[in-house]
């Protein structure tokens, strides 16, 4: 049975290596907030900032508010992107949009069929983890609440 078919669904896109090697360094997410390099996928309730119709905005860790969950997308394997290959990425769950308030913003229904192999894959990864994270506050055996670790 031939799997041709799962390339056009629209959001099982990835053009992102998951960089799994760097997830064992406890100070990962730390030393990437430094790194110059590093670009960030801003997501306000449930969207994500745009910078066209049909891309997504990465933007330098300096250009975003304070937000409430960060996580480790991987780096860009993308070679049709602005960023270049290896482009550290982080997507930030925002409490308040800030001054990106009046920006473009919109939902994964709303453009994922539209999108980049690489935007459609970080988008649906970034709204995937940011929503299993906030489904599980607490652990289900001590009451406690959890920690994200890359």
């Amino acid at each position: 049975m031939s799997h041709s078919f799962l390339r056009n669904l629209p959001l099982a896109r990835l053009e992102v290596d998951r960089d799994h090697a760097a997830r064992e360094n406890p100070d990962l997410l730390d030393e990437l907030w430094v790194d110059p390099s590093t670009r960030v996928l801003p997501i306000f309730q449930g969207s994500a900032l745009l910078a066209g119709p049909d891309s997504l905005a990465l933007l330098p860790v300096g250009a975003v508010p304070q937000g409430e969950q960060l996580v480790y997308l991987g780096r860009s394997t993308s070679t049709t992107s602005a960023e270049p290959v290896g482009t550290p990425i982080v997507a930030l769950e925002l409490t308040d949009a800030g001054h990106l308030a009046e920006s473009e913003w919109a939902n994964l229904r709303q453009i994922g069929s539209r999108l980049s192999d690489r935007d459609a894959g970080l988008f649906t990864e970034a709204l995937g983890i940011l929503n299993w994270h906030d489904a599980h506050r607490f652990s289900p055996r001590t009451g406690e609440p959890t920690v994200s670790i890359t």
